[in-house]
């Protein structure tokens, strides 16, 4: 199995898109929610095992770490899909 960066891209384009058809260009969502579980790498992918060592993330922090690659204060590297996912798991979850 194999994902291309550029369809990833594309598809992930899109969805915003059609979010911001639907409730306006400059759409902010209220995130009510702070603190996740995280379950680290070693563990994710061991299907039938129950994760032991969970540690907590915060998607305050994580929203802070977009804010500043998006205006070019820090600089994006791969570490932070781990957090522009924990994002995405909260809008796919409570977007309607």
């Amino acid at each position: 199995m194999k994902i291309r960066i550029n369809e990833l891209q594309q598809a992930l384009n899109k969805i915003l898109e059609a979010i911001k058809q639907r409730n306006g260009e400059t759409f902010e969502v209220d995130v009510e929610e702070d603190y996740y579980y995280h379950i680290p790498t070693d563990g994710i992918y061991k299907i039938g095992d129950i994760p032991t060592n969970l540690t907590i993330g915060s998607l305050a922090d994580d929203i802070e770490e977009m804010k500043k690659i998006s205006e070019g204060e820090n600089y994006p590297t791969s570490t932070n899909l781990n957090k522009l996912n924990s994002i995405l798991r909260y809008l796919g979850d409570n977007l309607i």
